[in-house]
């Protein structure tokens, strides 16, 4: 069971072997060999966090402990979708068009003999930055009571959105 791990290991003398799992329950066996279930070997995704709205990869290595043949199967939480390869070891998936967002991908790994592996990778989009001034001057200095003066701003948005100018003057 997943979070259960092994305590211990008895050899009965027999041929057969207990194995003591940490949740206090226990198992005989004669095959200590290893797993024969698919092994997934590392999980991987690509320009985590996504830009809102962009494509981003997910990839699954496995293997077959018995050298049977893989196939794959890919989820995401809702708001992400995929794109492609929802049955491969590679997908695209498709980020929400929302800074800020989280989900996640998940992937069964099953074998010929319908043995399953599960892998989970977290997916997120970027925060929604502010924008940065750069600099504020005036068409002249100093300003005399009554004259008007031009005031200039250069700013850019760290997410390369649209920036804005809103000027007020106080009373």
């Amino acid at each position: 069971p997943a979070g259960v791990g092994i305590s211990g290991i008895v050899d009965n003398a027999d041929g057969t072997f207990t194995v003591n799992l940490t949740n206090g329950s226990s198992f005989t066996t004669d095959n200590l060999t290893g797993p024969t279930m698919p092994v997934i070997q590392s999980l991987s995704v690509s320009d985590i966090p996504a830009k809102p709205g962009t494509a981003v990869t997910a990839a699954v290595a496995a293997q077959s402990a018995a050298g049977l043949a893989l196939t794959y199967s890919w989820t995401v939480s809702a708001g992400w979708t995929i794109a492609g390869g929802a049955d491969s070891s590679i997908v695209s998936i498709t980020a929400p068009a929302a800074y800020a967002a989280s989900g996640s991908a998940i992937v069964t790994v099953t074998d010929s003999k319908s043995r399953t592996a599960t892998g989970t990778m977290s997916l997120s989009t970027e925060r929604n930055l502010a924008p940065i001034i750069n600099s504020i001057w005036t068409s002249g200095n100093p300003v005399l009571r009554g004259e008007t003066i031009d005031v200039f701003c250069s700013a850019a948005d760290p997410n390369g959105d649209t920036v804005t100018h809103q000027w007020s003057v106080p009373p």
